[in-house]
């Protein structure tokens, strides 16, 4: 993992307005890199999200306004937006800080967290209005399916540019027949947060205390939050489904569409690759995409 650079960060955030009651701007440590943000931290204080793509900057924008809705209404704890600083010459997309929730994240998809604790998690979740959240701007089923098929569509042309005609025949056939499943049957579009993986999870004493990162929060198709438990394993995905189910009324396609869903995770990280000019993982995601069209 490469960490981002401190080297100047405070003052920067001086610059910007920093609230110095959240910490000292010079106590910040780098924490990860990710695909949309660059993210800092002062540990049992305060977490700061530098937004690396317009997107990003979108995303953390919608989460300001949907997190204080979702506080008190889950039973694991969410963050709460506490600053943020817009985009500028200190940050060009924009930073977000919000509160540090209280327990470790995984390094890796074991030891897992209860996996009734995630089921329950999921539950509950799909089962918040989502009239209610109206004042968030989330996108819906179809802003949703579309941006999967533009992301599709970008994924194919860097294909073009890299790979041969016959693999990229390959690549387009799979992505017709997957897109066509993750869209085959009807849902009740509920509240899911987009990234629901091990990653964004924070575990206390084996069990799920917190989530994190909503920006890709939206109104959609409930087997989006199930498909990123596949990174979980086989056994725990199962006992995840099955605790997932008993809370919520069976959907026959629930679970192939999650599985197409899984399949198409690549789509969006070339996409947020291309944005944050990151070519040498581009490559990875790449690569991972075309491993998973060879095991179709």
């Amino acid at each position: 993992m490469t960490l981002p650079p401190v080297e100047g960060l405070a003052e920067r955030l001086r610059w910007a307005g920093w609230d110095c009651d959240l910490g000292d701007p010079e106590a910040f440590q780098a924490l990860d890199r990710g695909f949309g943000s660059d993210v800092y931290g002062i540990p049992g204080a305060v977490v700061l999200r530098l937004a690396r793509t317009a997107s990003s900057h979108a995303g953390h924008a919608r989460e300001q306004v949907l997190l204080p809705l979702l506080d008190g209404a889950l039973p694991a704890r969410v963050p709460a937006p506490v600053w943020s600083a817009p985009a500028g010459p200190d940050f060009p997309h924009g930073a977000l800080a919000l509160t540090w929730l209280a327990g470790a994240t995984p390094a890796g998809p074991e030891p897992a967290p209860d996996p009734s604790d995630i089921g329950g998690f999921m539950a509950e979740l799909h089962r918040v209005e989502p009239g209610a959240l109206a004042v968030a701007g989330l996108p819906g089923p179809d802003a949703i399916d579309a941006r999967r098929r533009a992301d599709a569509g970008l994924a194919l042309r860097v294909a073009e540019d890299r790979w041969a005609p016959a693999r990229v025949d390959a690549l387009a056939t799979w992505l017709d027949r997957t897109l066509a499943v993750a869209r085959s049957d009807q849902f009740e579009p509920v509240l899911r947060h987009g990234d629901l993986w091990w990653a964004n999870l924070r575990v206390q004493d084996g069990r799920l205390s917190g989530v994190v990162d909503w920006e890709n929060a939206g109104v959609g198709d409930p087997a989006e939050d199930l498909a990123t438990q596949m990174y979980f394993g086989a056994k725990p995905y199962s006992e995840i489904l099955a605790a997932y189910l008993a809370e919520r009324p069976d959907d026959p396609g629930l679970e192939r569409r999650a599985c197409a869903l899984f399949a198409l995770r690549e789509l969006m990280g070339i996409r947020l690759c291309l944005e944050a000019d990151d070519m040498v993982e581009l490559e990875s995601e790449l690569d991972a995409l075309w491993g998973t069209v060879l095991s179709a």
